[in-house]
């Protein structure tokens, strides 16, 4: 039954607009093992294909760099009739897949006599100095749907950290400054250079782990563009409420503060310094993974990416999250996107 599912998945797949030219991949690409049943994914590794001569009037041929090869040591793409395969030499065996999803930024690979064998072979936009300007304005028209199904395909298929690496980074350089890092909620303080005493300072989820849902949840819990150092006591009394404007505080420290909100119920307000910062992860998370806002948090959350705008110290956290898993936030860079889209 199990691969009856996910053969009526891969035949929806196959009927996608093939729209990547499979002529010209040479440059950086991740290696994706996907994970079917769970809806989740591994990097493999990021290998540097070479376009080689043709073989055949349909066949494109590529190869892997010496240095960088692991397991992969090249791929063939050949056209049958209406469909594209590939055959990749992979462990020393070939396999031979059908391209059953592909767009500007990857191609999806499902094995022709596994259907739970899928790879995705991802451009790497940070070795390939992905143009983002270029791919902004490519999208300024679009709307709703169109535009967070584009903005879905620019951020999709990040490079996947381990948590420690996750934490490491964001906790050792990006929100380290000069050994000391500072919590988003309250303004206190560690010395650090690596991970700290998680009794001291702690990773703030902002989209709450015990609201992540099924599908994608390794990817969901390391990305870092949701990620920020927290006080323990402070991450801990903000738990997995919703965001919203505190009413009648029940406690507050450092211009945050947890209470009744303006529609009810109880939600947790970050200081003015990181309003804007909270509404820009939320409205990537929900893009990133197909999630969805509830109608009084997103309310709220619009009017703080317009409180608190984009300052160079978001920029700069932008591009070194970028650095680390290859992919950023496109509500940093570009705001006004919220409000082209009318439903997050």
């Amino acid at each position: 039954m199990k691969k009856l599912a996910v053969l009526s998945i891969v035949v929806l797949f196959v009927i996608s607009v093939i729209s990547m030219d499979l002529t010209n991949l040479n440059g950086a690409f991740d290696i994706l093992k996907v994970d079917v049943e769970n809806d989740s994914y591994t990097t493999e590794d990021t290998l540097f294909l070479t376009r080689n001569l043709s073989r055949g009037s349909f066949d494109i041929s590529y190869s892997v760099d010496a240095e960088d090869r692991s397991e992969i040591q090249g791929v063939v793409f050949s056209t049958v009739g209406q469909e594209t395969y590939a055959t990749v030499s992979y462990a020393g065996e070939e396999k031979t897949y059908v391209v059953v999803d592909n767009n500007h930024l990857y191609i999806t690979l499902v094995n022709v006599d596994d259907v739970e064998d899928v790879l995705k072979l991802v451009y790497n936009k940070a070795y390939n100095e992905f143009d983002y300007e270029e791919f902004y304005a490519s999208v300024a028209n679009l709307k709703d749907d169109e535009l967070k199904d584009e903005l879905h395909t620019v951020v999709d298929n990040q490079k996947v950290l381990s948590y420690k690496n996750a934490r490491k980074a964001f906790f050792g350089t990006i929100d380290n400054f000069d050994g000391v890092v500072e919590c988003v909620y309250t303004g206190r303080t560690v010395n650090t250079h690596g991970i700290p005493n998680s009794n001291v300072m702690n990773c703030e989820h902002t989209w709450p782990q015990s609201k992540f849902g099924g599908g994608n949840t390794g990817a969901k819990k390391t990305d870092i563009n949701h990620l920020y150092p927290s006080n323990s006591r402070a991450n801990s009394i903000r738990g997995n409420y919703p965001f919203g404007n505190v009413k009648n505080a029940k406690w507050s420290e450092g211009g945050s503060s947890k209470g009744t909100g303006e529609f009810g119920g109880t939600v947790f307000e970050p200081r003015d310094e990181h309003k804007g910062n909270v509404a820009r992860s939320m409205f990537y998370f929900a893009v990133r993974y197909n999630m969805h806002i509830d109608s009084n948090q997103e309310r709220t959350l619009r009017e703080w990416n317009k409180l608190d705008p984009v300052d160079e110290k978001e920029l700069a956290r932008n591009s070194g999250i970028e650095m680390e898993q290859y992919n950023r936030n496109t509500f940093i860079d570009h705001p006004e996107f919220a409000d082209m889209i009318s439903d997050f």
